[in-house]
């Protein structure tokens, strides 16, 4: 099992949020991979998830975060 997980640190000394995305093993707790960006998005966690499992295999089951990231159905429309 994998768990994908989304956080936000903030670079103060640049006045800047980066978002960080991770795709961890649920047993091991092995950060497969952690990347960084201005904005995650739902593609961004889609492409990240796919190019992990042909990396590593594919997972029995994913478990993720309630982020917007993850379900952008709850995110409000302008």
């Amino acid at each position: 099992m994998t768990h994908a997980d989304h956080g936000i640190l903030t670079l103060v000394n640049l006045g800047q949020d980066i978002e960080i995305s991770t795709v961890n093993d649920d047993h091991s707790r092995f950060a497969l991979p952690v990347t960084a960006y201005l904005v995650v998005t739902a593609q961004v966690v889609s492409a990240q998830c796919c190019a992990t499992d042909s990396e590593y295999k594919a997972p029995a089951a994913t478990l993720i975060d309630n982020g917007l990231v993850f379900a952008a159905r709850f995110r409000s429309r302008p």
